[in-house]
């Protein structure tokens, strides 16, 4: 709810306004049933293709970065769990993560530091997506 509001060396966001925002619309849908969108995209699933991962969101329409660049912050691990920076290309409402030091990815990881400036959100309010960890690519 509140990763790209956060601070490098204060971790309570002085803009609470957008967080205060999100979980209204949060509450507003799973709570009291309102037909909105409650949330940035939300990790779904994760399938190997070949030398990519493709992961899927919940919530994933209009994926984008915040600052036009390719998205940052994902990595990519063989069955080692040796993680490496992933080259990042959005497709509609999944995103498909390469790395040239892996052939065979097995596992995906999104903004998994104490503190990064990633940059994946999605359109519709600018919410960003939280750091995330997957399972076993299928």
């Amino acid at each position: 709810v509140s990763s790209d509001q956060g601070d490098s060396l204060d971790v309570h966001p002085t803009n609470k306004q957008p967080v205060g925002e999100r979980l209204g619309r949060w509450a507003l849908n799973q709570t009291y049933g309102h037909s909105i969108t409650p949330s940035g995209p939300i990790y779904n699933k994760v399938v190997r293709e070949g030398e990519s991962l493709v992961v899927s969101f919940t919530y994933g329409d209009g994926l984008r970065t915040s600052d036009g660049k390719a998205p940052s912050c994902f990595e990519m691990a063989e069955e080692d769990g040796l993680f490496y920076p992933a080259q990042v290309k959005i497709e509609g409402n999944t995103v498909r993560l390469t790395s040239p030091e892996l052939k065979a990815p097995r596992f995906v990881r999104y903004a998994w530091q104490p503190f990064t400036r990633a940059n994946f959100s999605q359109m519709l309010f600018g919410r960003a997506y939280e750091s995330c960890n997957s399972r076993q690519a299928k």
